[in-house]
């Protein structure tokens, strides 16, 4: 009776770890998949997807399982359901800092901005600097355009340039900040800026591999070319 009474109890867990084991086979099948067939549409993600709904009915209470099922949603592009799924990982796993990053990537995929930097600098940006970095650029420009200068300056010389000094769109930004202030500010501040910016030379600046930071940089390169602080 003891035998039989250990088997009803541990039946919901087995029936739960088979699922998140299957779940995560297809999983990653899926992400295989993608790598190699980025436009086909992917016959392992619905599994996988089934099998991991079916682990978080039967483990309710266990993040990891939340986790996997939000990555795959994330593979699916469906970041509304990624974000929900990730949001309860983060419940039950706060302390998970990729958690929090793949949270931002769902968030940042609904052009939640403020969201999504909560959620990087909870997962202490890890995969995610350059994904961070974009919203804090967006975020200044925003700022900038409803005439919030200090407030875009905060974030660009507190987050932007701390996590990269030598970022050049976040140090042409706030070059232009200063010279829109005062005279005083352009000499004291934005001359040094534009003289360091004069200094560097193309081959100096990182390559992004965000596509969107890569576009900030492109943008930032033909700005300096076109104002003469580079040379054609």
């Amino acid at each position: 009776m003891g035998c039989v009474a250990l088997l009803v109890l541990a039946l919901p867990y087995a029936r739960h770890a088979y699922q998140l084991e299957m779940g995560g086979r297809a999983l990653e099948q899926a992400r295989l998949f993608a790598e190699e067939n980025p436009k086909a549409p992917n016959p392992h993600l619905n599994q996988a997807l089934q099998s991991l709904h079916r682990a978080v009915e039967t483990g309710p209470e266990d993040g990891y399982a939340y986790r996997r099922l939000g990555q795959a949603y994330l593979l699916l592009g469906d970041n509304a359901r990624a974000a929900e799924a990730l949001s309860r990982a983060t419940t039950l796993r706060p302390d998970h800092p990729l958690i929090w990053v793949e949270l931002g990537y769902a968030y940042d995929g609904l052009g939640q901005t403020d969201r999504a930097i909560v959620a990087y600098e909870r997962g202490r940006y890890g995969p995610a600097l350059e994904a961070a970095i974009v919203n804090y650029i967006k975020v200044a420009d925003w700022k900038t355009a409803a005439g919030g200068g200090d407030e875009a300056l905060h974030i660009l010389q507190d987050k932007v340039l701390v996590l990269d000094p030598d970022n050049l769109p976040a140090l042409l930004r706030t070059m232009r900040i200063y010279e829109g202030m005062s005279e005083q500010a352009a000499q004291q501040f934005a001359e040094p800026l534009r003289q360091r910016l004069r200094a560097m030379s193309p081959d100096e600046v990182a390559v992004p591999t965000e596509p969107r930071l890569v576009e900030y940089t492109r943008q930032a390169m033909a700005d300096l070319v076109a104002e003469g602080i580079w040379s054609e």
